[in-house]
């Protein structure tokens, strides 16, 4: 791992705009490298067993998912104090990701006046709740322009008012012997995971990262699924 030599507050000033963007570039790369290097003492000191649940503000949050290979360095350092964005890229292929750690960008799909679409590019970097939602979802973690446009004419069908049809109320509610599903009925099944995924998307909030807040179990979780 290199170290990072650090320019004087006077070389700094007599840099050019070049020299000091890639100075700035090069201090990603190592801070980017570093939480890589943590993420593997973090591992190393969970098999030991020594307790790191304190460890859980700023960076530290994003070790877990860095050293169990669920999500790339270099996001974390890109997109830092994005909650929203860092979660859902989380839940995309690694490629994918080192792929947005690059870009920066993904496909996005919107409307004209006349409710034409319009294919161009979303700017991860300013993105908002909505559209990362969009955006960052789906059975693969991301949709492609095909999947965003069933997806906004779905979100679309879902606003208008709802017909009142009758249907079985189901109260028998209950989970799977391990927890990870939920029992609806006497033969249907949901994944818990899913469900809050679905619940996150429909409402536009990261409910992981809500519920990790008061739940040691979700806060916990990535640490039980590491690997040995």
């Amino acid at each position: 791992m290199n170290e990072l030599v650090l320019m004087s507050n006077h070389d700094i000033q007599l840099a050019s705009i070049e020299q000091l963007k890639a100075e700035l570039s090069k201090s990603l790369k190592i801070t980017s490298d570093y939480l890589v290097y943590m993420s593997i003492i973090w591992n190393e000191l969970n098999k030991r067993g020594v307790d790191l649940s304190e460890l859980k503000s700023g960076l530290f949050a994003y070790i877990p998912l860095i050293a169990t290979n669920q999500l790339d360095a270099r996001l974390v350092v890109e997109f830092a104090g994005n909650k929203t964005l860092l979660s859902a890229l989380s839940r995309l292929p690694m490629d994918k990701q080192a792929e947005v750690a690059e870009t920066k960008k993904l496909p996005f799909v919107t409307y004209d006046e006349h409710q034409k679409v319009i294919e161009t590019t979303l700017d991860l970097t300013k993105a908002k709740a909505s559209q990362i939602y969009q955006v960052l979802g789906g059975e693969h973690g991301f949709r492609d322009v095909n999947q965003q446009h069933l997806y906004l004419k779905t979100k679309a069908k879902s606003k208008r008012k709802p017909k009142i049809i009758s249907r079985t109320t189901l109260r028998n509610v209950e989970f799977d012997e391990n927890k990870e599903y939920m029992l609806v009925g006497s033969n249907n099944r949901v994944k818990i995971e899913t469900l809050i995924a679905a619940l996150g998307e429909l409402y536009e909030i990261d409910l992981f990262e809500v519920m990790s807040r008061y739940s040691k179990k979700i806060s916990e979780k990535q640490i039980k699924n590491l690997p040995d």
